[in-house]
């Protein structure tokens, strides 16, 4: 789920579309055998339990919907928030069931699972799973015992989270305390999982993300009023703020040199507005380069909710939750920023996880 005063500022039409149809996830057929590709995690609307996992496989270029129950049986997800790959796993943090899913990345067959306190965001170090909770901690399970192992206090309401080297940065928002926001990333030691420093940032804080000259960047959504959104570079040698670019910054992926940013201001005071932009900044550089959609298809656009890049051949994945009731899209581009496909999605995708088997 998105920061908390995003998703209302979605919620009055969702709640519109959704009154007229709830829309349940596809019902599932034959688990696809899982070999080089993407996982979608829809993340569905609220209080309507139909988040699901989608697996885009690149060979054949077809969507499997529902892949998680179509291997175990149906289930009940409410609010599905992040995905990840790590080994032989996948992990899915379902926020508002408070639920932590493992399954087999190759058979989708359940490998267990652990309750955590409405969980947001999930990394790994050394064998352990890193996961974000709304009440204000990091929890540790152990990858192998899927046991949680310790948590680590961190700011309010934390959100998104990366790791580099032996620390951990946090991105703190404080969202359920509008408009008191947190403006801070904690910075923990994974050595010994305790909290080193918070470094001030700038308020409600959520996306972040590292690049590979050592700099974390991260996103700040303002207060959907006189606060706009901004992006900020740390440097994690000193963990000193080492830019502030002052441009509008939501949500973001890296990949080499690039920082794919899209932005959808949205403002909480008349009259009220919604714009989305599409940028790049060269994270080699620290400069601003132009739109990264080259061929116009960002007007094909209705909610884009999600954004990630391949590792491998650097192509972006753009998640469109269109009216967060039905069924979503996916649209892929390519480096050079042309459309190659795109396909349809459970409802309101919005995270992604790469895999290759």
């Amino acid at each position: 789920m998105k920061t908390k005063i995003t998703y209302l500022l979605i919620f009055t039409a969702a709640a519109l579309a959704s009154s007229c149809r709830k829309d349940k996830p596809d019902e599932p057929k034959e688990a696809p055998k899982v070999t080089k590709g993407l996982f979608i995690l829809n993340e569905g609307g609220f209080n309507a339990s139909n988040s699901s996992i989608d697996y885009f496989d690149y060979a054949t270029q077809k969507n499997n919907k529902n892949v998680y129950a179509a291997a175990n049986g149906a289930t009940k997800w409410d609010v599905g928030n992040d995905i990840q790959t790590y080994g032989s796993k996948v992990y899915a943090v379902i926020n508002n069931s408070n639920l932590l899913i493992i399954a087999n990345a190759t058979t989708l067959k359940s490998a267990g699972g652990v309750t955590i306190s409405q969980p947001r965001n999930i990394a790994f170090y050394n064998g352990k799973a890193l996961i974000t909770s709304s009440d204000d901690h990091v929890y540790v399970v152990d990858t192998a015992t899927i046991k949680i192992e310790s948590t680590i206090k961190v700011g309010r309401d934390p959100e998104h989270l990366v790791v580099v080297g032996d620390k951990l940065y946090v991105a703190n928002s404080g969202g359920f305390d509008y408009p008191h926001y947190d403006n801070t990333v904690s910075v923990v030691d994974l050595k010994t999982f305790t909290e080193l420093k918070k470094i001030k940032v700038d308020v409600n804080l959520s996306d972040i993300v590292a690049d590979k000259y050592g700099d974390v960047y991260v996103t700040s959504r303002g207060d959907y009023g006189a606060i706009k959104p901004n992006l900020y570079a740390i440097d994690t040698k000193t963990d000193i703020i080492k830019k502030n670019f002052n441009i509008p910054a939501g949500m973001i992926a890296v990949h080499g040199d690039n920082l794919y940013i899209i932005n959808t201001d949205y403002s909480l005071l008349p009259p009220y507005s919604q714009v989305t932009t599409y940028k790049t900044v060269d994270v080699n550089t620290e400069t601003l380069k132009d739109n990264f959609i080259t061929d116009g298809s960002d007007k094909d656009f209705i909610s884009p909710y999600g954004i990630a890049a391949d590792p491998v051949s650097g192509d972006i994945f753009i998640a469109d939750a269109t009216d967060y009731s039905g069924a979503g899209k996916v649209y892929c581009f390519g480096g050079d920023g042309k459309r190659k496909y795109s396909f349809e999605t459970g409802v309101a995708p919005a995270h992604f996880a790469f895999f290759s088997n």
